[in-house]
Formats: C-alpha cells, sequence, structure tokens
C-alpha cells in the first residue's frame, strides 16, 4: 500500500491490485479495511 499526500487530502494505492481510493481523514483506516477485503490481510498490532 501506498499513501502520497497532497495538501489535505491523501490518495491510497494498493500495489498489489492498483485499487485506489482518495481519503482525507484517516487513510489507515481505508487501507487496512482494503487489505483485509480483498487480500485477506490484518495488520499486526504494535
Amino acid at each position: 500500500m501506498r499513501v502520497t499526500s497532497r495538501g489535505s487530502s491523501r490518495r491510497l494505492e494498493c500495489d498489489t491490485c492498483g485499487w485506489v481510493q482518495s481519503a482525507q481523514f484517516l487513510p489507515w483506516l481505508k487501507a487496512r479495511d482494503h487489505l483485509a477485503e480483498a487480500h485477506g490481510a490484518e495488520a499486526a498490532p504494535e
């Protein structure tokens, strides 16, 4: 997952499948949800 920012907007892009989504707030939640739903991946707790 790649996150780029421009001002207050973030662009999420999945390197695996090419999925692209913009997110102004909490981009990591959208990234986590995509990885879980599309790829069956889970984030490891810190």
